[in-house]
């Protein structure tokens, strides 16, 4: 039987993953741990490196702590809209649907 996870677990998760990854970043580019914040797009700080890097981390840690497997790069790569994974409300959103 799988485990239940909630989105509280995921946005913690998340969260705790953006306080780590902001620890590499310089203050300008630092995510912001707000629904509307743009991690993908013209309004983002974050360079094709950053974001490679941190979608990486977070597949690590969501498979660390919850025993699922997600390929963030791939879904984002898969969309025909990039839009879809434009900000922290969207990536929540898709991260719940591996749950």
């Amino acid at each position: 039987m799988k485990k239940k996870i909630s989105r509280a677990q995921i946005v913690k998760n998340l969260f705790k993953n953006i306080d780590y990854f902001n620890l590499s970043l310089s203050d300008k580019k630092k995510i912001k741990k707000r629904e509307n914040f743009d991690i993908v797009g013209k309004k983002s700080k974050l360079d094709s490196l950053d974001l490679v890097t941190f979608f990486t981390q977070l597949e690590e840690s969501y498979y660390k702590e919850f025993r699922i497997k997600i390929k963030l790069l791939d879904i984002f790569f898969s969309f025909k809209d990039k839009n879809e994974l434009s900000n922290l409300k969207s990536l929540i959103k898709i991260l719940g649907k591996y749950k």
